[in-house]
């Protein structure tokens, strides 16, 4: 058994009992791993979009691993935001469970989640990181017939989220395209 104090995003819940839960979280330091808790009486129920500090307990014995000694940074806030802004967060998360594969650590990707959650991103902000979440996966073509959105994901493919964040606003078709290359 050994204990390690990590930080992590939840990408899916599941409750197996009246007090305990079952997390699909995604660590920064070691993927994404399958993690359960005891709920307190008194303590908030952890949900999807959730940035915290914690310590896991690994054992060799099971997949499953406990967590405990929880701090919450951040959560991706869902009072006053669109539907569309809420469910491309969802499909981010989404993509990230699907296509990183579990115990294998992405901490460029962690990067761009963390901050999807700590600066609340709006629905197009949040359509950018997840285009470069597959830029990183190498999955994101960067050629297209449009020249506007050819120049837009050479950009994604070239630059840091960081920059990538700086963008003003993009025009509607553009982000249309974009869209449906998700």
């Amino acid at each position: 058994m050994s204990i390690f104090k990590t930080t992590w995003v939840v990408l899916q819940t599941k409750k197996l009992s009246e007090k305990e839960f079952l997390y699909c979280v995604f660590f920064m330091e070691y993927g994404i791993l399958w993690v359960k808790k005891q709920k307190k009486v008194r303590e908030k129920p952890i949900d999807t979009g959730y940035l915290f500090h914690c310590e896991i307990i690994t054992s060799n014995k099971t997949s499953i691993h406990i967590i405990w000694n929880i701090k919450v940074l951040w959560n991706y806030g869902i009072e006053n935001k669109s539907y569309h802004d809420i469910e491309s967060f969802l499909k981010l998360l989404w993509k990230i469970k699907s296509e990183i594969p579990v115990w294998n650590p992405h901490s460029e990707i962690f990067h761009v989640l963390s901050v999807c959650i700590s600066q609340n991103l709006n629905s197009w902000k949040i359509l950018l990181m997840h285009l470069k979440v597959i830029a990183i996966l190498w999955n994101l073509p960067d050629q297209n017939s449009d020249e506007v959105t050819e120049k837009t994901l050479k950009f994604i493919h070239k630059y840091s989220f960081k920059e990538i964040l700086k963008l003003w606003e993009i025009p509607e078709d553009v982000k249309k395209k974009l869209e449906l290359m998700l």
